[in-house]
């Protein structure tokens, strides 16, 4: 049985605050997929040239952050 089929059996059962959580973990998946996918299509530079943006931008935060 696979988790489609695992779904479909137990749905008729579930309250209604169970099958809210069921769909927002699916839409989760979906989502994270297409993050994954887009991932996936990045090259090495773009991939760096992000890398250096959120360190830099790491970078300011500690350094507001710091007691001067």
């Amino acid at each position: 049985m696979n988790a489609k089929q695992k779904v479909l059996e137990r749905a008729p059962q579930w309250t209604e605050s169970q099958a809210a959580a069921a769909l927002r973990v699916v839409e989760a998946q979906v989502e994270l997929s297409e993050y994954f996918d887009a991932e996936a299509k990045l090259s090495k530079s773009e991939l760096k040239a992000r890398d250096d943006k959120l360190a830099e931008a790491n970078a300011r935060e500690l350094i507001r952050e710091e007691p001067w």
